[in-house]
């Protein structure tokens, strides 16, 4: 199923978004900052409407799943980030991260891809779950033992998101120690170790 020509601008300004919280956005204070930032991007990315169909609809939806990030998949700061949009074998991964480990071990790393989920929900054996999967084989022979999988992120629907182990095994990402939950009265650093 192709994406609306809707889809395809939203798709694109929340990769913007996505890449600027990455690099630049705060991974550690307080909930408000993150928010903060999301608003200040989110103005930026829009001075000019990107959504030429629905421009409304796309800012709220773009400041929503900036909070998406934010709240559940943006790492802690020991997650340094070794590439934006890194070519992986065949394919062009959106974040690889390296993940400190607790002994001399060399640092594990993880990979995210992101989606917005609009109109095509993942499902388990869709173009998105194959897509990881592939990421997942490559990820297995580039880096051996110290590739951990992929985060299928989902900014639309953050719950559906998946962890895509290295043999293709998935498992939602809420029950993984890869998921967050960043949110007024909870740890800053969320759930992974």
């Amino acid at each position: 199923m192709r994406a609306s020509r809707f889809e395809s601008e939203l798709g694109q300004v929340v990769g913007a978004l996505v890449v600027k919280m990455v690099q630049v956005g705060p991974r550690t204070g307080s909930w408000g900052g993150i928010v903060e930032f999301v608003e200040r991007q989110t103005e930026e990315l829009h001075k000019t409407p990107a959504t030429s169909s629905r421009p409304h609809v796309g800012k709220l939806m773009t400041a929503s799943m900036g909070i998406s990030l934010g709240r559940h998949f943006l790492p802690p700061p020991e997650w340094a980030v070794r590439g934006v949009e890194e070519p992986l074998e065949d394919g062009r991964v959106d974040v690889v991260y390296e993940l400190p480990m607790t002994d001399d071990a060399a640092p594990a790393v993880i990979v995210d891809e992101y989606k917005i989920a609009l109109s095509r929900a993942a499902g388990r054996e869709g173009p998105a779950i194959r897509q990881c999967r592939e990421y997942a084989a490559a990820g297995r022979r580039i880096f051996g033992a110290a590739f951990l999988g992929v985060r299928l992120i989902l900014l639309g629907a953050p719950r559906q998101s998946l962890f895509v182990a290295p043999d293709g095994s998935t498992t939602p990402l809420h029950e993984t120690p890869y998921w967050f939950d960043r949110r007024p009265g909870m740890a800053e650093e969320g759930r992974a170790a």
